[in-house]
């Protein structure tokens, strides 16, 4: 009776592969994802720098027309403060004088905050 196994003796070795088979497919399973997880890895990466980089250009650009109105606008001061009538305003702003002139110089006083009573 070598050949012949017991009855209890069939069940273990069933349930032995049966494990065994369950094992197999969450290793199979786990291949799978790493796999697929790599492979996406690889598509969405690029997409995803895609995204950063166009999202500074826009930044860049914005900052550009920002700087370029700047310019712009200090160009015109610029050539406003190269003609007579502005070197005089800007000067007058400045505190100074023409020759003759009397600067008067009027202070305004800020009114004082009521005092506190001390809480007693």
């Amino acid at each position: 009776m070598a050949g012949r196994l017991r009855p209890k003796e069939r069940r273990r070795r069933r349930k032995k592969s049966a494990i065994l088979a369950k094992l197999a497919v969450i290793v199979a399973l786990s291949c799978a994802a790493l796999v697929v997880f790599a492979i996406g890895n690889k598509i969405v990466r690029p997409f995803r720098l895609w995204f950063v980089e166009k999202q500074s250009v826009n930044q860049l650009q914005t900052k550009l027309a920002e700087l370029k109105h700047e310019n712009i606008e200090l160009q015109a001061k610029r050539e406003y403060l190269k003609s007579a009538a502005g070197a005089e305003n800007e000067a007058r702003r400045l505190g100074y004088v023409s020759p003759g002139e009397v600067a008067v110089v009027i202070e305004t006083s800020k009114p004082k905050a009521p005092a506190q009573k001390p809480r007693n």
